[in-house]
């Protein structure tokens, strides 16, 4: 069957018009992918999508024995870096996507990994590289590996789901936000570097750094269902 690009920049767009309705504090280490899988996820329920849930519990590389790991490429184009995570989290919209035809696909938002790049299920799983074995989903709200309403996998869920999605990802967006001001200040006083190095800074790295490694994402990703481009992002997982 025929890919129905209409309908896919559909729903592209409309995936960056969710993620304008969310605090925007992309990092490269950041836990809070459920966050942005339940708070998108309210936004395209919103307008009458069928989400759901997809969680990575595990990444089938040699040696590895448990937790999800991505290869990011480095800022500085000089090679990729391993980060890991005890799982990940995102959202998944189940949709139709071909010429002339009902038959739906599950097309993955992910702006940990991908930014504002929808990507297809198996995508999302190859740059993981999760097994199916490894790899669960359910519908938005449902139970999910022992939480009753898919929040997270973390144990006991907070009271007020949104509340607290919103909160995480305000402190988070803060926190870049903080870092890119200490960026701007190294370039004004260089001496400030050594200082910051191995603290806030080495914890932290700014937006434009995790957005440039995203757009360079491994090579798997560049048949992507949008469009032939190279793109690409710790969450919880």
């Amino acid at each position: 069957m025929e890919l129905d690009f209409n309908k896919i920049e559909k729903y592209s767009k409309a995936y960056k018009k969710w993620l304008k309705q969310i605090p925007g504090g992309y990092d490269y280490d950041n836990c809070q992918c459920c966050c942005f899988a339940h708070l998108l996820s309210n936004a395209a329920e919103k307008e009458g999508y069928q989400t759901y849930k997809v969680c990575a519990l595990l990444s089938e590389r040699e040696g590895n024995k448990k937790g999800v790991s991505a290869y990011l490429p480095l800022a500085d184009g000089s090679g990729f870096s391993e980060v890991k995570w005890d799982y990940h989290m995102a959202f998944a919209l189940e949709v139709p996507v071909y010429k002339d035809s009902p038959k739906t696909e599950f097309l993955v938002a992910d702006p940990v990994l991908f930014g504002d790049q929808l990507v297809t299920l198996k995508q999302w799983k190859q740059t993981l590289s999760c097994p199916d074995y490894a790899f669960i989903m359910a519908r938005k709200g449902m139970s999910l590996q022992g939480s009753p309403r898919g929040y997270w996998l973390s144990g006991d869920e907070p009271a007020d789901l949104d509340a607290h999605a919103m909160g995480e990802l305000s402190a988070l967006e803060n926190r870049v936000k903080k870092q890119e001001l200490l960026q701007e200040a190294v370039k004004t006083n260089p001496s400030l570097k050594k200082t910051l190095e191995g603290n806030y800074m080495a914890h932290y790295n700014p937006l434009k750094s995790m957005l440039c490694r995203g757009l360079k994402l491994h090579a798997q990703c560049k048949k992507t269902l949008i469009a032939p481009q190279e793109r690409g992002r710790r969450c919880h997982g």
